[in-house]
């Protein structure tokens, strides 16, 4: 038998890729939501996002999650790290105790297939 614990907040997708292709052109944001999976409230923050991305937390909602966009100024370079993708750190905190989320960005450029 295996299995794996459950953080006490979780984030669904994991790993956005921007921009996104849509009919009028290239959407430079994505979503995900941040879900307690022990049906408590939580408190939501991001550390400074790398250069050329943002990041919105929506409002908490009734059912203990919270939604959270990730913004991408096309006219600046992304700081990437030396291996893997940039990364949005967010930290939740459920009863004193936090848990860090980290969310991957994969931002594609023009010569990107």
């Amino acid at each position: 038998m295996s299995g794996r614990v459950a953080a006490a907040v979780e984030v669904s997708p994991s790993f956005v890729v921007l921009p996104r292709a849509s009919e009028a052109g290239p959407i430079y944001l994505g979503e995900c939501v941040c879900r307690s999976t022990q049906g408590k409230a939580f408190t939501l923050s991001a550390d400074t996002p790398p250069t050329g991305l943002s990041v919105v937390l929506g409002t908490p909602a009734a059912d203990f999650s919270q939604a959270v966009r990730i913004e991408w100024d096309p006219a600046k370079d992304v700081e990437r790290p030396a291996r893997g993708f940039p990364k949005v750190r967010l930290r939740a905190i459920v009863e004193g105790k936090e848990t860090i989320i980290d969310v991957g960005v994969y931002c594609r450029t023009q010569g990107d297939s």
